[in-house]
Parts: C-alpha cells; sequence; structure tokens
C-alpha cells in the first residue's frame, strides 16, 4: 500500500512508461495543503487521502484507488474533486460530500471513464477492492457492481501498471497535439485540434468513406479507424486502417467480396463496406472492429470482426440479404460482450431476423468457423453447432422498413422499424411472446439443425415432407409455434423439394402458409416461381397476380412483375405481357415509367429485337433487368461485334454466371472454341442447379443452353442437341427459342 499516491509521485521514464515513487518532501504547488507525515497518526497529502485514512483507519489497496482517482480527476478536469481553504474542511468535504461528475466539467470524456473515476473516488464498499479489479474494469471499458469474490490483495506494483493505463489514457485524450477532429477529402485525410489549427495531413491510397475513432492501441492515444473504398474497374474493394492520433498508420486490413463469394458462388464482386461498431469485446485491453459488407446491386452481406492490435480479421456471418443494424451489448452474466445484429433475409420469407454472436469466454482474435444464415442450408449444417460464434438467428416477420437495435442488454433486446413495428426478445433473442421466451438459445439452435438436415433429406428423396413435417413438430413444437419461425421452417423445405424437382409438391407445400391478405407476398411469388418452373403457367400468374395485390405500393413489386412479364414473352402470350406492364404501373409508386422501359427492353432482347435494349436511367433496376449488359449484348448480335463487351459486362455488377454467357458468346462470336466452352460448361451446371427453384435463373439456364448449343454444334451434335431442347422448354416463342428449334432440326437431319 503506498498511501501517497498523487501527481509528483508519478514519474515518466524514457521509454514512456510511469513510475509511482515517493519523493518524500517534494511537493507541487498545485497539490494544495501541507503534507501529513507524523507516525502512528496519518501519512498522504489530505487533498489525495482515502475517508479512511483521514478517519486514521488502517489503509488498504482500496485506499491508494481512491487517491489514484483524485489524481486523474485532476488530470481531467484541471481541479480538485475536493478543495478549502484549510486541511479541515478539505477532510470534511473527502468525508461527507461527492465531488462534481467529470462530465459536467468535461462534456466529451468518454462516459465509460466518467464512470470508472466515479466508482474510483466512492466512499464505502463499492470502490474497486484492489488494483487488480480496477484494472479489468479499465481495460474492459465499462463499470458494474462489485463482484461478490474478490482475489487477494495485490502489492503496490498493481497500482502502478494500473496507473500507467490510467495516465496515459488521460494525458492521451487532453494532449493539445492528439486531434479532435478528423475530416476527408477524397483520398487525403486533415487532423485539427480544438483550436482548429490543422496538426496533421496524410494522403490514403484511396478514397475515405469512413472515420471511426477508438482505442485500438492502449498506448497510442484516441486512433482514427477508416474505411478506404476503391471502386475499379474490375471489382470494388474497401480496406479497413487503424491510424494513431499523429496520422501514423499502425495496421491495415482488406476487405473484398471474395469473403463472401467464397461462400455464395455467383456473385460479381461488388460490395461496400462500413465499421458498425468498435468495442474491447473481450477484456484484452484492445478494441476489435465490427466491419459490415453488402453486395451493391443484390442481396448478400457479410458480417466480420478485425483485431488491428492482432492483425485478426475474420468473417462471423455470411446472410442472403442487408444486415442493417449492429450493436455490442453485455447481454448474459459473463463478463464478455456480445453482438447484435437485425437485418432482412430473403429466401426465408422477406423476413426482418435478429442475430446474436458470442465467444463464451474465448478471445475474439481466436480462430473460429464462419456462421451462415439458416436459408443457406447446406454450410448451416456444420456451423450452427460447430465452432461458430452464432448464438441464436430469429426471423420476426415480414420486413416494414429499416430496423434499429434500440436496447440490448441483460434484460433483453428492443428492436424498432420505420415502419412503426416494435420487436421485444429476451436476452437469448427469443421474442417475450413466444414460448421459447426465457428458456435459452438451444431450442431454436436445434430448430435450425432439424431444419437444415430435414431439407437435404427431402432433396435426396430419402424421407417424405410430411414425415418430415410431423416429426418437427413433435421435436419442435415452442419454435414451430412461432409464426415467422415456422413460415421460415416452410420455405426452407419447400427449397428441399424444389432441388429434388418437386416444385409442384414445393408450391403445394407453400400454400399452407396462405393466410389471405395477411400472407407475406414473397410465399405467393416463390409459389409463382417454382410453377413457372414446373410448367403450370396459368396456376403460376394467378399466385404472382396475386402477391402483386396483397404488396401494395412499393419497389419489391417488380419481383413479381418480371416473371410474369418474361413468361408471357416466352410463351407468345402479348395480351399477358400487356398486363403484366399495366400491373407494374399501379403497383409502384415511385420510378414506375423506368420499370416499365426496363421490362419492355429485357422481353425486345429475347424476341430478338436488338434496336430496343438501352442502359436505364435508374439504377435500381440493374438487379432484375441487367440493362447495360443487354443493351451491349444486343449490339454484338446485331453486329457480330464482340470488342470490348467484357470491360461493359464486369461494370455492370451483374452475377458471375451471367456474365460468363456473354463472355463465353463473345469468345464463340471471336471463333476461340476451346475458351467459349470452358467458359460456359461451368457456368451450366452452376444454373441448373438454380433453375430448379427459380424462373427467372430458368430463364438464364436457357440463354446458357442456347450458347452452348450453338459452341458444341459442330463438336457433339448429340449434346449440342440437348441443349436447344433446354432453351425450347423455357423460352418456346423467343428468338432463342426459334433460332434453337431450327438449329435443332438442322443438326438431327444431319
Amino acid at each position: 500500500v503506498h498511501r501517497d499516491v498523487k501527481p509528483s509521485n508519478i514519474l515518466r521514464d524514457q521509454s514512456g512508461r510511469y513510475r509511482l515513487a515517493d519523493l518524500g518532501t517534494l511537493q507541487a504547488p498545485s497539490e494544495g495543503a501541507e503534507k501529513l507525515t507524523r507516525t502512528g497518526i496519518t501519512v498522504g497529502t489530505p487533498a489525495y487521502m482515502s475517508p479512511e485514512q483521514i478517519r486514521g483507519e488502517r489503509p488498504g489497496p482500496a485506499s491508494d484507488i481512491f487517491s489514484l482517482g483524485v489524481t486523474l480527476y485532476q488530470l481531467l478536469t484541471g481541479r480538485l474533486p475536493f478543495d478549502g481553504d484549510s486541511d479541515l474542511e478539505i477532510a470534511s468535504k473527502v468525508l461527507n460530500e461527492s465531488p462534481v461528475p467529470v462530465d459536467l466539467i468535461v462534456p466529451n470524456c468518454p462516459k465509460w471513464f466518467v464512470r470508472w473515476v466515479s466508482r474510483a473516488l466512492e466512499k464505502g464498499n463499492n470502490r474497486w477492492r484492489d488494483a487488480a479489479e480496477a484494472q479489468r474494469a479499465l481495460r474492459k471499458q465499462r463499470v458494474g457492481i462489485r463482484p461478490s469474490s474478490m482475489q487477494a490483495l495485490l502489492s503496490s506494483v498493481a497500482v502502478t501498471t494500473l496507473l500507467s493505463i490510467a495516465v496515459i489514457i488521460s494525458f492521451g485524450w487532453k494532449h493539445d497535439r492528439d486531434p479532435v477532429s478528423i475530416l476527408a477529402q477524397g483520398n487525403e485525410l486533415i487532423a485539427r485540434n480544438s483550436e482548429g489549427r490543422e496538426i496533421w495531413r496524410r494522403t490514403m491510397r484511396a478514397q475515405v468513406s469512413e472515420i471511426v475513432r477508438s482505442n485500438t492501441f492502449p498506448s497510442s492515444g484516441l486512433e482514427a479507424n477508416i474505411v478506404e473504398f476503391d471502386d475499379g474497374p474490375d471489382s470494388a474493394s474497401a480496406s479497413l486502417v487503424c491510424l494513431d492520433a499523429h496520422g501514423e498508420e499502425l495496421n491495415r486490413t482488406a476487405l473484398s467480396g471474395h469473403q463472401v463469394l467464397a461462400s455464395m458462388k455467383g456473385f460479381s464482386n461488388r460490395f461496400e463496406a462500413s465499421i458498425a461498431a468498435t468495442r474491447d469485446l473481450d477484456g484484452d485491453g484492445y478494441d476489435e472492429l465490427v466491419w459490415v459488407m453488402w453486395h451493391r446491386v443484390y442481396y448478400p452481406s457479410a458480417l466480420g470482426i478485425w483485431s488491428p492490435a492482432h492483425n485478426s480479421n475474420q468473417t462471423l456471418m455470411i446472410n442472403s440479404g442487408h444486415i442493417r443494424s449492429v450493436t455490442v451489448a453485455q447481454l448474459d452474466d459473463d463478463p464478455d460482450l456480445e453482438i447484435v445484429a437485425t437485418g432482412l433475409s430473403n429466401p426465408l420469407g422477406e423476413q426482418l431476423i435478429a442475430a446474436i454472436f458470442g465467444q463464451d469466454g474465448k478471445s475474439w482474435s481466436s480462430r473460429f468457423s464462419t456462421s451462415f444464415a439458416p436459408d443457406l442450408l447446406k454450410p448451416m449444417n456444420h456451423q450452427i453447432t460447430g465452432n461458430s460464434p452464432l448464438r441464436a438467428f430469429v426471423p420476426l416477420g415480414e420486413y416494414s422498413g429499416e430496423p434499429t437495435i434500440r436496447r440490448a442488454d441483460s434484460l433483453g433486446i428492443r428492436i424498432t422499424t420505420e415502419g412503426g413495428n416494435e420487436y421485444l426478445l429476451d436476452r437469448d433473442g427469443n421474442p417475450l411472446s413466444s414460448a421459447l421466451a426465457g428458456t435459452g438459445p438451444n431450442k431454436r439452435k436445434h430448430y435450425w439443425h432439424d431444419i437444415v438436415v430435414d431439407s437435404a433429406q427431402l432433396e435426396s428423396g430419402s424421407r417424405s415432407i410430411s414425415e418430415v413435417i410431423t416429426q418437427l413438430r413433435q421435436d419442435n413444437k415452442e419454435a414451430w409455434s412461432e409464426q415467422p419461425t415456422r413460415d421460415a421452417g416452410y420455405l426452407a423445405l419447400a427449397c428441399g423439394l424444389a432441388l429434388a424437382n418437386k416444385q409442384l409438391a414445393a408450391a403445394d407445400l407453400l400454400t399452407r402458409l396462405d393466410r389471405g391478405d395477411a400472407t407475406p407476398r414473397r410465399v405467393h411469388r416463390q409459389i409463382g416461381n417454382l410453377l413457372l418452373v414446373a410448367g403450370q403457367q396459368t396456376r403460376a400468374r394467378r399466385a404472382l397476380e396475386y402477391s402483386l395485390r396483397i404488396g401494395g405500393p412499393g419497389l419489391p413489386s417488380i419481383d413479381s412483375v418480371i416473371p410474369l412479364a418474361v413468361d408471357a414473352a416466352a410463351t407468345g402470350n402479348k395480351r399477358g405481357f400487356e398486363q403484366a406492364l399495366m400491373q407494374l404501373s399501379s403497383s409502384l409508386d415511385i420510378g414506375g415509367e423506368d420499370a416499365r422501359e426496363n421490362i419492355e427492353s429485357f422481353v425486345a432482347f429475347l424476341q430478338g429485337d436488338w434496336s430496343v435494349p438501352r442502359e436505364s436511367p435508374d439504377p435500381r433496376f440493374q438487379s432484375g433487368l441487367y440493362p447495360k449488359l443487354l443493351c451491349r449484348w444486343a449490339r454484338m448480335e446485331k453486329d457480330r461485334q464482340p470488342q470490348g463487351l467484357w470491360d461493359v459486362v464486369i461494370q455492370s455488377g451483374v452475377e458471375q454466371d451471367i456474365a460468363d454467357i456473354v463472355r463465353a458468346r463473345s469468345l464463340y462470336l471471336q471463333h476461340d472454341i476451346d475458351g467459349a466452352w470452358g467458359t460456359i460448361r461451368p457456368c451450366l451446371s452452376h444454373l441448373e442447379f438454380r433453375a430448379r427453384k427459380n424462373y427467372l435463373d430458368a430463364v438464364w439456364y436457357a440463354l446458357a443452353n442456347w450458347v452452348a448449343g450453338n459452341i458444341l454444334a459442330e463438336r457433339d451434335p448429340e449434346l449440342a442437341i440437348q441443349c436447344f431442347d433446354v432453351t425450347i422448354r423455357y423460352l418456346p416463342e423467343t428468338w432463342f427459342g426459334k433460332t434453337a428449334r431450327q438449329s435443332q432440326s438442322k443438326l438431327s437431319r444431319n
């Protein structure tokens, strides 16, 4: 026990470390009253003495914590917490009064540090018991109630360690050379101090799209973590960069769409990224950065963690929809923090979802398995129960606008949406209205595991759908009683049936979710898609038209109109095509004219009218109609000049499989038969799998087969005939279907 911690007893050595010393009679003028050293009575300086020292009681390690609190209070505010004209007045204030909170004097002091100093100045048993306990709280950047069990008292060496960290943080935060603001101008960063003076300027490798402050390296002051965004011609990429308070680079890591593409085939590398949160998640003294990536045209996204101090960058989860809101919270009784995210799941009914991640005592810099949203099925089979940080994945109902996590703590989670909906969950993610509330995370995990296994068995044909449903109801009674979770389960099981080429059975299964106008529009849209793939045009049109009626105005309506319009064009149903365009105009409240032009362009392309396809002025519709790609492909068919096409295809951001169709056609027209076949061959297998459950994928699969049939006409006529069969099946009345029929007839005669 030192008994006299104060500024004049803190020395800084040449290596930058702070040492605790007792300089006896040396005293700074600002320390106020005379030092009392009468042996057996008191030892210390009144303004820095703890209440127990003033009362003449035997001091312990907690007494030094109080003196440290006084020192930090003075360093932060420039004044003592207890001051007076005499030793008696100071002693009286130490014993009976509370100091003015730090943040009332210095409003921009971090709240966690304000709480830490306040607890250090507690007069009773709630003060830190010893240096080790105080140091743990400091490193974790949060202050809670003192645990009931304490470790043995530590020596003053522990106080020195704690003091070093605390003084570094307080001095680093207040220092005049530390930036108060950092602004980005293109790829240049400009830092200014509290007086507005520029203190440093740094040119980065790419454009800076985001700046977030943190304490990633405790010894470097307050860092700037930035997102560098490089929108290159071939792909978009981002880098996370950590800079110290002087603008020097401490570490960097690259974020590439390949982190998502590795698990989700077929998407172009056109991603953006953002830093969602910065916190010391595992109490090791270093902030981790939680990042989010999302595709600029399509839906997949990824959530990950970068630890600059450990140079560890890992993906937490791949999600089929965009992740929209992320927060860090302490949800359970252990000292580690959890990550809570919310966003959209497309294949599970365009539902709002919540996900919770935790490491259960392990460092976030240690290796773990990437998690997958349950709608990605096969990967989820071994990730939901393996070395994955995903604790819960919870469907909450149809998406009703941008979600925001309003609260997340040990009492539960509250999420609101722009549409006015509110969702209350327990700390394990179970809705409070659910039978799973308060039961923990394991029953929900078991449900998803069963869904994945059952879907795989349906795909293989080893079990019937009636057997699967009966078993699910028995084994997962509570989860099955949640309507959003049950809907998601049905959609996942229907996917398994569709992949087994049982599209009609899958559509019939989804009709069980029909609740009239309350049915999620995704359900009727998926029924329509499955029926189109199965060749049931009449039933398909009814389902898609109904999804438009219950969907109301909004951009998602186009996802129902496109299959209607394309099917009408593919089968030569001119009246059906006109009706689809009329429904589009009535269902879209914005951008209706652009959407109509794009659909007309797409259909004109299928019909071989090369003069109509054109690029759209509205980029929102690129995901549905690929206007840049269609425009250049049409020009290539008209002029037979493929040069320069590939650059446009890459920039359009379309899926890789679709880009490869155009590339293979381009190589064929350049008489590179081997290159064309090598490009289209893997594309055929990828699209064949996807075409089993989605009509537009079936259309692209038909186009891929038309390209392949032309490539194989001289090399393998029998296989070419089979390829043309697929084109004729899905696109019989289009230009592609008609030319396929002609080529097939010619090959058969030969």
